[in-house]
């Protein structure tokens, strides 16, 4: 029987399906990229000028976009697949009304 570390194709096989996989998972990180688009439109409205007509708008633009995280995590937690389309949906829903407003 072969050893896997004396072979180096396998080692450098192995290592490049751990890239791979690392990569896709930082494209797929969606709750790492919730949380970031969150504090980012937080940072984005503080940069918004004070006026009472766009006082509405900034916390609205806040709260769907901090529902979306809030959301995504809570669909995490569902026991059926059901369940989770249904509450993906809804994060889908909170973003579309961060991008709306």
């Amino acid at each position: 029987m072969k050893d896997s570390i004396s072979n180096p194709t396998s080692i450098t096989t192995s290592i490049q399906n751990m890239n791979r996989k690392s990569k896709f998972s930082k494209i797929y990180a969606y709750e790492e990229r919730l949380v970031r688009f969150a504090g980012e439109i937080y940072f984005f409205v503080g940069k918004l000028e004070v006026v009472h007509s766009t006082n509405y708008y900034r916390n609205q633009v806040i709260r769907s976009s901090g529902r979306a995280v809030l959301n995504y995590g809570e669909a995490q937690g569902t026991l059926t697949d059901k369940d989770f389309i249904y509450k993906l949906s809804i994060v889908v829903k909170e973003l579309k009304e961060s991008r709306g407003v």
